[in-house]
């Protein structure tokens, strides 16, 4: 059994939690939850969780320590007694929200919640989203960039609904930046991307290939107007690998306070016109070729407080297509944010 840390999306956690066929799963509190799995070793690939860690009994500690320093979450008296009984030089008081990876490296934590010991074993990413994020040369805050956690868990989750997990390629029609494409190259699988302007994910190739001295998983780019049929040549890759597609395209103008009805409801037709494309543009490009359609999740711009037709729609163009979707209802937010972001899967 399992303890997990996680944050204030609780119904895309399930959602990504698929990957490793976790069980039993329970809400402690607000942000804890408890479950089971036969896959240890995946768990720590997993976005949602901010912090996991492995139930024990009092007799394994021991087997953990070595040399290593623990860290206590807040129970003193029991730290100065295992400080004693296990001969440690000290011990340290740390708060259950810590995640810390240089000290996850050096020291061992334990955490005990009601009568169960714990030995905390990851924690989230939190130099890989920031890579992502922010320390790219080419990016633009007007884009509305598909924050890298979010990019994470949206491939897990579609690599949860993908019957061959061991699939090599990852493509996304509207790469920006090229957020999904670093996030596809950490966890160690190929990327296409494309969009209508390359520039952003091209000034930022050079900086990644001077990066990802951790990997050499291969990407690249085309101009593709997704709205048009794929290239045969370019896109014949799609076809040799069991693709996943993950993507979101620009959530368009910001929404202010002087935004009327009428402008939301013409933000909302460009995005779903595009949406309609590119899910119509897939399905024929992988129905012309007889080769079974590829997993793909993406989102979709939910509008506070307007009236919102972009799921409506695709959802009867997929009954039309024949192709079962998939919706978390669960909304991805942040704080003071007009326009949030719903998950799609197709499969």
């Amino acid at each position: 059994m399992y303890f997990a840390v996680i944050g204030n999306f609780p119904e895309i956690t399930l959602a990504e939690l698929k990957l490793i066929d976790a069980k039993d799963i329970k809400k402690v509190w607000k942000h804890l939850i408890v479950f089971d799995t036969k896959k240890e070793d995946q768990i720590s690939s997993l976005a949602s969780l901010v912090k996991w860690w492995k139930i024990i009994s009092i007799s394994e500690i021991q087997n953990y320590v070595g040399d290593k320093k623990i860290l206590w979450m807040e129970d003193k008296n029991q730290a100065v007694k295992f400080k004693k009984q296990l001969n440690l030089k000290r011990y340290k008081e740390v708060g259950l929200l810590h995640t810390d990876m240089d000290v996850k490296k050096k020291w061992i934590e334990l955490i005990k919640i009601w009568a169960e010991w714990g030995i905390v074993l990851w924690y989230q990413n939190i130099k890989l989203y920031e890579l992502a994020d922010f320390e790219k040369p080419g990016r633009s805050m007007q884009m509305w960039m598909m924050p890298a956690k979010l990019t994470h868990t949206m491939i897990n989750i579609a690599l949860s609904q993908a019957e061959n997990k061991k699939f090599k390629l990852i493509y996304d029609p509207f790469c920006g930046t090229g957020t999904t494409w670093i996030i596809a190259n950490y966890l160690w699988y190929d990327f296409i991307g494309s969009d209508i302007k390359l520039w952003f994910a091209l000034k930022n190739q050079e900086w990644w290939e001077n990066n990802r001295n951790f990997h050499n998983q291969l990407f690249d780019f085309f101009d593709q107007d997704i709205s048009k049929p794929l290239d045969e040549k370019l896109f014949a890759p799609l076809l040799d690998h069991e693709t996943l597609i993950v993507t979101e395209w620009w959530l368009w103008p910001i929404i202010k306070q002087s935004t009327t009805a009428e402008q939301v409801y013409e933000y909302q037709r460009w995005v779903k016109n595009l949406y309609l494309q590119f899910i119509q543009t897939i399905a024929d490009f992988y129905d012309k070729h007889d080769e079974k359609r590829p997993v793909m999740v993406f989102t979709i711009p939910v509008y506070i407080w307007h009236e919102n037709i972009i799921q409506d729609l695709i959802t009867l163009l997929c009954e039309k297509l024949k192709w079962n979707l998939e919706v978390v209802e669960e909304l991805y937010k942040r704080e003071n944010q007009k326009v949030w972001r719903k998950i799609m899967i197709l499969k």
